[in-house]
């Protein structure tokens, strides 16, 4: 079961599962790509299973708690939390929840104020998280396209990203385009496209919007790519 909004606007329908969902949607995930997150990044080695960590998880006007697994490499001595695309390390919105902030804000231009009624939330709190991920928008913008000219995405796409117009809006919306072909030409799954685009290429996220001292945070900022 699930609960729609409009963004808190009038532009786009996101869907965002109810929290009772998020504990299934991360075992089914956890199933589906457990063989490719089993080896150890930095020797290759299978990691073994090192228990769970209880992850607090919230969706507009509803919370829950979420077992995650954590893998642990013996001879690295290294031990990760495994995090599904729809959420990422010390951020406790559901991801879907962060592009309906960001779509409220640059897209329907709603105050601050608006939107924290709309998702039961201070307007300091959702104005500091929402500038956090403004701060990052053309940098984003620049690195997907640089990500996509080699998976053969049609150069309209490239076409349309780089010819937007100027603004925090227009990055906003050139990523939604992006993400959202990208999501459907390589049949990357998740909704809305930017848990796809997690989905599919987790390395190309800003690193600045990722903790520094998590696995993942530790990976975008080493060149190429790089163990824990």
């Amino acid at each position: 079961m699930s609960w729609r909004t409009r963004s808190l606007c009038s532009t786009r329908m996101v869907s965002i599962p109810s929290a009772a969902a998020w504990q299934q949607a991360y075992d089914a995930w956890w199933t589906a790509t457990e063989a490719t997150r089993r080896p150890c990044p930095r020797c290759g080695r299978r990691r073994v299973r090192h228990g769970r960590r209880a992850r607090y998880v919230e969706g507009r006007g509803e919370s829950t708690w979420v077992a995650v697994i954590r893998l642990r490499c013996r001879p690295c001595h290294t031990v990760e939390t495994v995090f599904p695309p729809w959420l990422w390390p010390y951020l406790s919105w559901h991801l879907a929840l962060w592009v309906v902030l960001c779509a409220a804000r640059w897209e329907a231009g709603q105050s601050w104020s608006q939107i924290a009624q709309g998702v039961t939330s201070t307007p300091a709190t959702v104005r500091r998280c929402v500038r956090a991920w403004q701060r990052h928008l053309v940098g984003w913008r620049q690195q997907a396209l640089q990500a996509v000219a080699p998976w053969g995405v049609p150069l309209a796409v490239a076409w349309v990203v780089t010819t937007a117009a100027s603004g925090v809006a227009a990055d906003w919306a050139a990523l939604v385009r992006l993400w959202s072909a990208v999501a459907t030409a390589l049949a990357w799954p998740g909704d809305p496209p930017l848990v796809a685009w997690c989905a599919g290429a987790p390395h190309i996220v800003p690193a600045a919007l990722v903790p520094p001292h998590t696995h993942w945070g530790r990976r975008l900022r080493a060149a190429g790519g790089c163990p824990p």
